[in-house]
């Protein structure tokens, strides 16, 4: 359990990080609060980061981390990884670039199968953009690819 809470602490330390690239559903809010916080309560960011580990639950889901409790997708994203793109229980950073890359590049190769039908070419779509807005905010430049960042 130490391990555990230590880990943590390290993960919600680097969101902390002024230069920290995050993105995913949650990511908003966590950038509003660095940019605003204007009463620092804690005497430094580790106990700032052991403050928020203890009241948020982190799962890695292997492309992301995941802060959902009772509520949220119920393990969806586990499934369809580019459904916590946007979750508001997500948070994905620059531990998860390699894996979204590989997202990305399989969604390009999906592209180019003409059998997948209107439907599937319609998420193969959706899927390239949401992955490109991700992948631009993770510090990763996009080319000839017209990407989707949705607004919250």
């Amino acid at each position: 359990l130490e391990s555990v809470h230590e880990e943590k602490i390290k993960i919600v330390e680097h969101w902390l990080d002024d230069d920290a690239l995050i993105s995913g559903g949650a990511a908003s809010s966590l950038k509003a609060y660095k940019r605003n916080r204007k009463v620092n309560t804690k005497k430094d960011r580790r106990q700032l980061a052991e403050n928020i580990s203890h009241t948020v639950t982190i799962r890695g889901t292997g492309h992301g981390w995941c802060m959902a409790d009772d509520y949220g997708c119920g393990g969806q994203g586990l499934y369809e990884a580019t459904s916590c793109i946007n979750c508001k229980n997500s948070i994905i950073d620059r531990n998860h670039k390699e894996t979204w890359l590989g997202i990305w590049r399989q969604q390009l190769e999906l592209r180019q199968i003409k059998d997948i039908g209107p439907g599937g070419k319609q998420r193969v779509e959706r899927d390239i953009k949401r992955i490109g807005c991700l992948l631009q905010n993770l510090g990763i430049k996009v080319e000839n690819e017209e990407v989707f960042c949705e607004k919250k």
